[in-house]
């Protein structure tokens, strides 16, 4: 049943759509007949056959009917406030004068660098290996290429250098009587991942880890002066890991 409307100054019963009293000609009160109206006015065919008469039913109808129409709006202008206020893609991009200030931005790659625990196992090696060098000249040898890489391994290398490593030693070094008790002692000055050598290169583009190392040998007649050594000479030694320990791959003497 529908909702009667009465003019509130005399009381009579109104049309549902009077603006005057028909009783006593007073202009009715606006309330919220024009902004219903328009409301219904602007509604969508299909949906006006469903509007009751309330503002409340009014408005939902209105909004309903334009839905779609108002959800692209916002889209709209959320996408414009992104292009307004969100920073530029490009903002990272500068201007420069030549092709060297490119180059050189780029960072260069973190250089390798020997661990502590690889540092104390080479330089132990090292030492065993002259080691067996402390025989007189005709008796020194074998126990020395324990220490070296395997025959398998030695094979396959590209060599570049003289490889008689125990000759190599012996050739620039003064025989030492049995009797003055020779001793032969190393002293290691650095190391550096890698190799410059053709067996060095090649152990590190098959996967093998390399060291090169820079040396002192030095030759000690013990029994005549512990102290003061008989002969030196400095040496770059290419040491790999084979089998899970670090041996000798190459020696090349270093001229003074």
């Amino acid at each position: 049943m529908e909702n009667q409307n009465y003019c509130v100054r005399c009381g009579g019963e109104l049309p549902s759509d009077a603006t005057k009293c028909p009783h006593c000609g007073k202009t009715l009160p606006a309330k919220d007949r024009l902004f219903r109206r328009f409301l219904i006015d602007h509604t969508k065919d299909q949906l006006k056959g469903k509007l009751e008469d309330s503002l409340f039913e009014a408005i939902k109808n209105y909004l309903l009917s334009h839905l779609f129409g108002m959800l692209v709006g916002l889209l709209v202008i959320a996408v414009g406030c992104v292009a307004i206020f969100a920073p530029s893609p490009y903002d990272h991009i500068r201007m420069v004068d030549s092709v060297d200030e490119l180059r050189g931005g780029a960072s260069a790659p973190a250089e390798k660098t020997v661990s502590d625990a690889d540092r104390a196992q080479i330089e132990e090696m090292l030492g065993k290996f002259v080691a067996c060098l402390d025989l007189a000249h005709f008796q020194a040898g074998t126990d020395a290429y324990s220490y070296c890489i395997s025959d398998t391994l030695y094979e396959q290398l590209n060599k570049d250098v003289d490889e008689s490593l125990l000759a190599t030693y012996y050739d620039q070094f003064p025989y030492i009587d049995i009797d003055d008790y020779p001793s032969n002692r190393v002293t290691v000055h650095g190391m550096t991942c890698g190799s410059d050598t053709k067996n060095g290169q090649w152990l590190t583009a098959n996967g093998y880890d390399v060291v090169e190392v820079t040396l002192t040998h030095a030759l000690y007649a013990v029994n005549q002066d512990p102290d003061t050594p008989q002969a030196t000479a400095d040496y770059l030694v290419t040491v790999t890991k084979e089998n899970g320990a670090w041996v000798v791959v190459d020696t090349i003497k270093k001229e003074v």
